[in-house]
Formats: structure tokens, C-alpha cells, sequence
């Protein structure tokens, strides 16, 4: 497969792309993936420890079926998970920003059938992990 060239002069190439069919532990060489999550049960992708990363790291999530795939820390640790939701957001509803994590460890998908597409950026600076969802209501945290 070629390069894009027209990004080359801007240091910039085509981002890797990973399937996951199964349940995925991320580490530091996962930075700059796009991991495209399908299956016919709901996944999870594992955060290590922020320490455990450079600071930097940075990956995509991206929902190719409809089940309530997850994002979360190793073990269910709840620490250093902050976030924000771009659409969507449940406090319409009455309840809370689905991405407000505090010490929630990760988040999920709703799993209805319109989660397919929603996406999750996660960035890390070493100390804290950042996950931005873009979505209609389909990331939920894990407390």
C-alpha cells in the first residue's frame, strides 16, 4: 500500500490501524493506533498504569458493532481517568456527563445498535489519562 504523500512534508503519515477481536491490554507501543473494535461480544481495551506509557501516548477507538465494548483501567484500578463528552451527553436527561470520571476507572458503550461509529480518544501525559468520546449518548462510566 502507498503513503499519502501530500502529508509527508508535514511529518505526518497514515495512522496504523489494529482489529480487535478480542480483549486487548494496550502498552506504550499502541500510541498512534486506531483500534477498530468488533466482535460478537461486548471487548474491553485495557489502560495500563499512566506510568507505564511515555507521556504523549495517544490512540482511537472506534465501534464497528453494536455491543457494550469497554475501555478501562488494568484490574479495574480507579485512578487517574479524566474525560469529557463532545455529544450526547445523559445530563439531558437528568444525569450526569457520561465522561465526568473522577475515579471512575473507564467507560463503556451503551451497546444499542447506534454505537456503531462512536469513537473514544485516549491521551496520556504520564500521569493522567485523558478519554474524549464522540458519540450520541453511547459512553457510560465505569464507577
Amino acid at each position: 500500500m502507498a503513503l499519502q504523500v501530500n502529508i509527508l512534508p508535514m511529518g505526518l503519515a497514515q495512522r496504523q490501524t489494529q482489529a480487535v477481536n478480542a480483549d486487548l491490554v494496550l502498552d506504550k507501543f499502541d500510541t498512534g493506533k486506531l483500534l477498530i473494535v468488533s466482535g460478537t461480544a461486548p471487548l474491553t481495551c485495557s489502560l495500563p498504569s499512566a506510568s507505564a506509557v511515555e507521556s504523549g501516548f495517544f490512540a482511537t477507538v472506534l465501534l464497528a458493532s453494536p455491543h457494550s465494548h469497554s475501555v478501562k483501567r488494568v484490574d479495574d484500578i480507579a485512578d487517574s481517568v479524566v474525560g469529557n463528552a463532545m455529544q450526547g451527553s445523559s445530563s439531558a436527561a437528568g444525569g450526569a456527563d457520561p465522561l465526568d470520571l473522577g475515579v471512575a476507572f473507564g467507560v463503556q458503550a451503551s451497546g444499542s445498535a447506534n454505537v456503531t461509529g462512536a469513537r473514544l480518544e485516549i491521551y496520556c501525559d504520564g500521569t493522567l489519562w485523558y478519554l474524549e468520546g464522540y458519540g450520541f449518548q453511547d459512553w457510560f462510566s465505569l464507577a
